[in-house]
């Protein structure tokens, strides 16, 4: 398992309400990932409806490359979702790639 080696890409965009935001992104998150890791190919997204922001969504994905076991699969996610919360507080969106497992969460669909 790579969790050595990683990238992070942020969104330049704050959002108005970024404790909020931040929240709903994390659980989505962990949504996601505990789907990912128990279901072949390793892979998982959804979305979420913000109330506060009316229009807008969260949508996110999560996967791991198909070498991993289920156990070291959410290890790599566990991993990604801590970085992400140090690298995209209160951006509207971002993404996290390790060797082994990558998320991602925007606010358009993809």
């Amino acid at each position: 398992m790579d969790t050595d080696n990683w990238v992070s890409l942020v969104h330049t965009g704050l959002v108005k309400a970024p404790l909020f935001f931040d929240q709903n992104v994390n659980k989505l998150l962990k949504q996601v990932c505990s789907k990912a890791y128990v279901n072949l190919p390793l892979y998982a997204h959804g979305n979420l409806s913000l109330s506060i922001y009316n229009k807008y969504s969260i949508y996110d994905a999560a996967k791991c490359t198909r070498d991993l076991s289920s156990q070291n699969c959410m290890k790599c996610l566990d991993v990604a979702i801590e970085k992400r919360l140090s690298q995209s507080h209160g951006r509207r969106g971002g993404q996290v790639y390790y060797g082994s497992c990558y998320i991602i969460f925007e606010l358009y669909s993809f």
